[in-house]
């Protein structure tokens, strides 16, 4: 394949035709080419594919679990947009003849969506803004929670996100305070600390991409630990209410109890309650086939959970079933909050 008509392919496909012509020019420097042999597996149904894929010469089989095939052949209309494009995959794909695919992450691709949707390309020098925001964009996009986020929202989060300048050693959250914003680090460094007993211990270390102040905003209790600056940097902040409409809403799913019992019991898809109270409040209220994990263990024990069961949250009807929900859709889990009245 010739190295201009593969650029010329690359323009052609969906989202890439989108882009301003210097952007569609450094689409080979964003992605890869990747030969594949006939019969080779590109990848399997039921996989969280970093990547995006689109036929650029070739064809290839995409196999669905009741074994009806479909066939995507360079150059047709179907070869413009990535194949199966969802997470997990859907289908598995197999070169059906010797064949070259593009792929670009995920995250970089949404990014360019998002951009082209929020007119950030409006500016005069795109090449420069991609770079500068790219790093923190892809870094959130990357959350597993914004296969849930519809893209006309994610459009909207960057557009709405306000830029703020913080020095090395500035507070960028105090532990007790009341939740107001959430955070993305755009450049610079953060630590996490939390003060038990007149006791400050350091919890973790933030960089570029890294997001924070979730937990207040969904659980309207005061911030648990204090965020540090440790070098200058620049943050992006979104409101409370910002972050309710646009980044919260779409992710926290609400069922009934009737609807929850039913989910479980027709069987369709593995499914399981968990209860996020502390085991005080937890004893004696226990309902069949429940999980107990408490809300401040979650994250630490999430790798007991299976990822291909979705979890039904619960707790009192407070908020804590909302956040371990979002916690559990940002790791890939699938959850549902149970409504309680």
């Amino acid at each position: 394949m010739a190295e201009n008509n593969r650029l010329d392919i690359l323009k052609a496909l969906i989202p890439f035709n989108q882009l301003p012509e210097d952007q569609q020019n450094t689409l080979e420097e964003k992605g890869q080419f990747m030969r594949l042999s006939e019969n080779s597996m590109l990848f399997k149904r039921n996989t969280r594919e970093e990547f995006c894929y689109w036929v650029v010469s070739g064809s290839v089989e995409l196999v669905a679990e009741d074994h009806s095939i479909s066939t995507v052949e360079a150059g047709s209309l179907e070869a413009k947009s990535a194949l199966d494009n969802v997470v997990p995959h859907n289908r598995t794909a197999v070169a059906t003849s010797d064949a070259v695919v593009f792929k670009m992450s995920r995250p970089v691709v949404e990014l360019m969506i998002a951009l082209v949707k929020s007119d950030h390309y409006v500016v005069s020098d795109v090449e420069d803004t991609l770079e500068a925001e790219s790093d923190w964009m892809s870094g959130l996009l990357s959350s597993p929670v914004f296969q849930f986020v519809p893209p006309a929202n994610i459009a909207k989060l960057f557009a709405t996100f306000e830029e703020i300048s913080m020095t090395a050693g500035e507070a960028v959250i105090t532990q007790g305070e009341t939740g107001k914003f959430f955070y993305v680090i755009q450049s610079g460094t953060a630590k996490v600390e939390q003060e038990i007993g007149g006791i400050n211990r350091v919890l973790a270390n933030f960089g570029i991409g890294a997001s924070f102040g979730e937990d207040a905003l969904i659980s309207d209790v005061p911030r648990n630990a204090t965020v540090t600056m440790t070098s200058p940097g620049t943050l992006m902040r979104l409101s409370k209410e910002n972050f309710d409409h646009l980044l919260q809403a779409p992710v926290m799913s609400q069922l009934e109890t009737a609807d929850a019992d039913s989910m479980i019991n027709n069987g369709e898809v593995q499914t399981q309650f968990l209860d996020v109270r502390n085991s005080e409040e937890y004893q004696g209220t226990a309902i069949p086939n429940c999980l107990n994990i408490p809300l401040l263990q979650l994250r630490d024990r999430v790798n007991e959970l299976d990822p291909n069961t979705t979890y039904i949250t619960r707790c009192d009807g407070g908020k804590r079933s909302q956040l371990a929900a979002f916690i559990l859709n940002s790791k890939g889990i699938g959850a549902y909050v149970l409504r309680e009245e």
